[in-house]
């Protein structure tokens, strides 16, 4: 009885997931969470350092309860938990390490977690059903996380080779790097270009390039299979 018990309160739990994320709750929770970091705590520095834990408790929340709602396989879930969990853990330890490697380590996770946590959204974008203004938001998202992604690369790689990025006004410490490379990844992402940060070093200059094209074809894409969704959804009704 205690078995069977347990086994309906983590149906439950469950279920409680895949509706938050089949709504409008969850996509409309992470494109919130999403506009104040990219636009309020990355730029400002003062208020980066106050906010950040609330932050990070936050992605991380929803990105364990995504995984949890949308992937079916367990490998798959167990991953993005696990290193979901780790990049959170190993970010708060980077404060207090002074190693070098160590940063480098709790970038790479983090980087891995926001590609993970996009590759889940789009789950849930293109998934089949009616098309929604919950599919566009879901679809807008995953875009911002695609920039955020990108931007933890481009301070990975200048963690590896100093100087692989040129600033116009060096940043001052971690928390202002993170900053100014979410500013260039967006600015790359939609081509603005403005060139007061450039990428030097040809690793960062790939990146660069690679997150350009990306800029371009994701909306294109996006677009057309929401489309086609729509005409299926269309022809079955």
């Amino acid at each position: 009885m205690a078995y069977e018990s347990q086994e309906n309160r983590t149906s439950s739990f469950n279920q409680r997931l895949t509706q938050f994320w089949a709504g409008n709750e969850g996509l409309t929770l992470l494109s919130i969470v999403l506009g104040l970091a990219i636009f309020v705590v990355f730029p400002l520095h003062e208020v980066a350092a106050r906010s950040r834990v609330v932050l990070d408790i936050a992605i991380s929340g929803l990105m364990v309860s995504a995984a949890l709602a949308v992937n079916k396989g367990r490998i798959t879930t167990s991953l993005v938990v696990i290193v979901t969990v780790a990049a959170l853990a190993v970010r708060w330890m980077a404060r207090s390490v002074t190693s070098n490697s160590f940063r480098e380590f709790s970038t790479a996770l983090i980087l891995v977690a926001l590609l993970l946590f996009a590759r889940t959204v789009l789950l849930v974008v293109f998934r089949q059903g009616p098309i929604s203004w919950n599919r566009i938001q879901g679809g807008i998202a995953a875009y911002l996380l695609l920039g955020l992604a990108w931007a933890y690369a481009y301070q990975l790689a200048e963690e590896i080779r100093p100087g692989a990025m040129h600033f116009g006004s060096p940043p001052g410490d971690r928390y202002q790097l993170t900053g100014k490379l979410v500013y260039f990844s967006f600015v790359t992402l939609t081509t603005v270009g403005y060139g007061d940060i450039t990428a030097v070093h040809p690793l960062a200059r790939s990146l660069a390039t690679a997150e350009a094209l990306v800029g371009q074809l994701f909306p294109t894409i996006l677009i057309a299979t929401l489309v086609t969704l729509a005409m299926q959804a269309r022809r079955e009704s």
